[in-house]
């Protein structure tokens, strides 16, 4: 039967199909019920039977017998039910097949939907993986998104609320990482969450909750928030909870209660738990604000730090000591001293202070010498305030400091002068301390005259800090270390005649003591010592005038550049004073020795420092003006225009010069020529008027600036009145 195929029906597809088999099937039982009828029909009866399906069929049984009629319609019949039964047959077939189709389309339907159910799943777990990563690295805002889009994929409330949950504690823990801007945004983000866990929390996680969002209340510095409340609500559960005591204290301490918030730090440190965060919030609070009391307490909380062996980077510890040390006002001196015992509070400035340089040196030595004097190490205290001297304090700074020498100096069983102290503790020690004590003599009370001798011999100690500061202190002696200073120019030691003439370049005083034993000195047979007494005899200037015979004698033995260029600038320092020495000069200007045009052109200027001495070199300065070196031509115009109306041969050269040089440099010449034009207006020379007119002329052609036009213009106007005056005698 057919409606036993309808357990297969699976879609409207095979439903269909079951509904024609179920009709073909019913006209095939039809067909047959109508044969049969006819077959047991009386004979009267079956000829209506017959004719009528023979209507059914459409047959025309016309010139047929009654009996070819009947079996006519049996056979009609016959093949009609078995047409009906073939329809059945294949429809039943269609159907099978087609519900066939479904179920397994059915099945391949479910197994997909299963497959992508399992990668969602897969992804959200990739995802909360991620997330877990950006919380561990302190991304909080990315691990907040994260989790809601694995969240979206693969809804998994309780994992997703207990992540949200720990991202929102740890985000409002670390407030301080996140702009208050940002923070106001997220507030309500967070705290809603948080409101949400707690309700659903049980246990120590409840009270954790509760003190994130008293936290979280406080940072949002909006009135009627709960903050206390939560913080009590979290004791209330876990008497013990680190975070709710600790940022109950914090909280404390702002509102201006410390010593209550203190009590809820030290409850937490007692938890054993987060040990870290409460550290750092304890630190955070008494860095909110820089003076004398968080400074102070700053200082405990590090001792308890130290004490307990917790360790910080050297970054760590440099902004710790700017908070607790680095502002030392007069309360703060006052009390710091006692505010721990002294062998403690010495482990704990040492212990923070362990590998700092000189970027904290001042206050950190400041403060070691305050705590090693209240230890009672006076001597070693006084040295410590000794060096302090070396640098440069501010005043308030230096007189305690100086207060601290007197008192230790007083505990310290001394009774040798402040002087002798100094030196000798500058005797011994690392060359740095040495060196500071050493600078140190310029700043304490002390007797010059005591301190020169170990002063010149630490010019000759072989550690270069220690002759550094040596030589640095007698600068600043001045005038009282020449005598003292003059013999290490008769040294042996290159050394000791470099740093000897160094001192007595920078002192720059007593010419008449210092230059003759600089001249001595320009015996030495090494060149760069040579070298460096040129130098100090060029800083004397026209002083140095003794100097010149030996200068030039050394010049022309000199076979060294450098050398050579040192000594012609120190001869054109002392000026007019050194004329013996143009000949010289005048064969350096000529010289093509130095490839650089160094030497020439000082030679230029070094006739020009001398001036109007220097005019028989004038014709090699007229022929160096057409030099293609890029120095000397400029520079042997302006020797030309300082050695003045001697130079009146130069006028038509300079001019050339002016013309073929291009606009911005013309000045080079034009102002050498004012110069000269000066000279001769002064000197009354008439003949130089031709040359000044045409210098007139060539100066307006060229449309130089009136500044470079009136001294000649004004030369002319001074001679052509001169010339009139004459005339009319």
């Amino acid at each position: 039967m057919p409606w036993e195929a309808i357990k297969y029906v699976g879609s409207g597809l095979t439903l269909a199909a079951f509904i024609v088999a179920a009709i073909a099937w019913l006209l095939k039982s039809k067909s047959e019920e109508r044969e049969r009828l006819i077959n047991l029909a009386k004979d009267d009866e079956r000829a209506g039977l017959v004719r009528d399906a023979l209507e059914f069929f459409s047959v025309d049984t016309a010139g047929l017998t009654k009996a070819q009629q009947y079996q006519l319609a049996l056979e009609q019949i016959r093949e009609r039910a078995q047409r009906f039964k073939i329809v059945a047959v294949v429809v039943c077939i269609i159907a099978v097949l087609g519900a066939a189709i479904a179920a397994y389309a059915l099945a391949r339907s479910s197994g997909q939907q299963k497959n992508d159910k399992e990668a969602a799943a897969k992804e959200a777990q990739a995802l909360m993986d991620d997330a877990r990563s950006q919380f561990n690295a302190g991304d909080y805002a990315e691990a907040w998104k994260t989790v809601e889009r694995a969240t979206a994929l693969n809804p998994n409330p309780e994992a997703a609320r207990d992540a949200r949950t720990d991202i929102a504690m740890t985000w409002v823990g670390a407030w301080h990482g996140t702009s208050q801007a940002a923070f106001d945004l997220l507030h309500y983000q967070l705290t809603s969450c948080l409101e949400q866990a707690a309700a659903r929390a049980t246990g120590v996680r409840a009270a954790d909750i509760h003190a994130h969002l008293g936290w979280a209340n406080f940072m949002a510095r909006m009135d009627g928030l709960p903050v206390e409340e939560e913080f009590k609500k979290a004791v209330a559960i876990d008497k013990a909870n680190p975070f709710a005591h600790s940022m109950w204290g914090y909280w404390l301490i702002t509102q201006s209660h410390p010593k209550e918030g203190k009590l809820h730090f030290e409850s937490a440190f007692k938890s054993g738990r987060e040990k870290e965060f409460v550290r750092e919030l304890q630190l955070d609070v008494c860095m909110r604000y820089i003076d004398p009391e968080n400074s102070l307490e700053l200082i405990l909380v590090l001792d308890d730090m130290r004490k307990k062996g917790e360790t910080r980077t050297l970054d760590a510890r440099r902004r710790l000591f700017s908070f607790a040390y680095a502002n030392p006002e007069p309360e703060f001196l006052q009390r710091f001293k006692t505010i721990l015992p002294i062998a403690d509070h010495l482990a704990t400035f040492q212990w923070l202070t362990d590998g700092f340089g000189t970027q904290e040196e001042t206050t950190k030595n400041f403060e070691l010498a305050e705590l090693t004097e209240a230890s009672g190490d006076n001597a070693k205290a006084l040295r410590l305030y000794r060096e302090l001297l070396a640098e440069d304090l501010k005043t308030s700074f230096l007189d305690e400091v100086k207060n601290g020498i007197k008192r230790t100096k007083g505990g310290a069983g001394r009774e040798i002068s402040e002087t002798m102290t100094v030196i000798a503790q500058a005797k011994s020690g690392d060359a740095d301390t040495r060196a500071k004590l050493i600078r140190s003599l310029t700043r304490a009370d002390i007797n010059v005259a005591e301190a020169l001798p170990a002063l010149v011999s630490w010019v000759q100690d072989p550690d270069d800090e220690v002759r550094a500061a040596a030589c640095e202190t007698l600068v600043q002696f001045g005038r009282a270390s020449i005598s003292p200073v003059i013999p290490l120019l008769s040294s042996r030691e290159p050394r000791e005649v470099m740093n000897a003439a160094a001192i007595l370049e920078k002192i720059r005083l007593e010419p008449k003591l210092a230059v003759p034993a600089l001249i001595k000195a320009l015996e030495f047979p090494d060149a760069d010592v040579r070298g460096r007494v040129v130098e100090a005899l060029a800083i004397f200037g026209p002083h140095a005038e003794p100097a010149v015979v030996s200068l030039i004698q050394t010049l022309t033995n000199s076979v060294q550049t450098d050398l050579q260029k040192q000594i012609i600038y120190a001869l054109g320092e002392i000026g007019p004073n050194a004329k013996d020495a143009v000949p010289q000069l005048i064969e350096f200007v000529e010289s093509s020795k130095d490839s650089y045009g160094f030497l020439n052109a000082n030679a230029a200027d070094a006739l020009g420092k001398i001036g109007r001495g220097a005019v028989a070199a004038v014709p090699a300065l007229i022929a160096a003006l057409k030099s293609e070196d890029a120095r000397l031509p400029t520079r042997s115009a302006e020797a030309l225009g300082n050695i003045g109306a001697d130079a009146q041969a130069a006028i038509p050269a300079l001019i050339e010069a002016m013309r073929s040089e291009e606009k911005e440099h013309q000045d080079n010449y034009a102002e050498p020529l004012g110069k000269i034009a000066e000279a001769l207006a002064n000197s009354g020379d008439i003949s130089a008027l031709p040359a000044l007119k045409k210098a007139m002329e060539s100066l307006e052609e060229a449309n130089m600036e009136p500044k470079y036009i009136t001294p000649v213009r004004e030369a002319i106007d001074a001679l052509k009145e001169k010339e009139a005056r004459s005339k009319s005698k």
